[in-house]
């Protein structure tokens, strides 16, 4: 099973379990929350992730008390919830609980 990004602490590089840990991001630097939410180019700035994750709209599960979208911990995603947070305004708060369970989403862009 894949990095679960944390309930409370959520960080975009670093902290708690971080968004970018959890989509295995492959950058350190220039991480953008919208390329981890859809894998796309934003301000020039594109993320590719290894093949342990993909963008965050690929996860299996999402959830958590602090989650809008599902807050029930490891819930299964829906289309309407992957659609949410691959489109703006990309919400941290969207992708708590999320995680890659079979070790790999789309990989990077569409």
């Amino acid at each position: 099973m894949g990095v679960i990004v944390s309930n409370t602490d959520v960080g975009l590089g670093v902290t708690s379990v971080s968004i970018a840990e959890a989509t295995d991001c492959n950058e350190t630097t220039d991480i953008s929350l919208a390329s981890n939410c859809d894998g796309g180019t934003y301000n020039g700035i594109r993320n590719t992730f290894g093949s342990g994750g993909g963008p965050a709209n690929d996860f299996e599960k999402i959830g958590g008390s602090n989650n809008p979208l599902q807050s029930t911990g490891g819930s299964n995603i829906t289309s309407a919830n992957a659609t949410d947070i691959g489109n703006a305004p990309f919400n941290m708060s969207h992708l708590i609980g999320g995680q890659h369970v079979a070790g790999g989403g789309g990989g990077g862009g569409r």
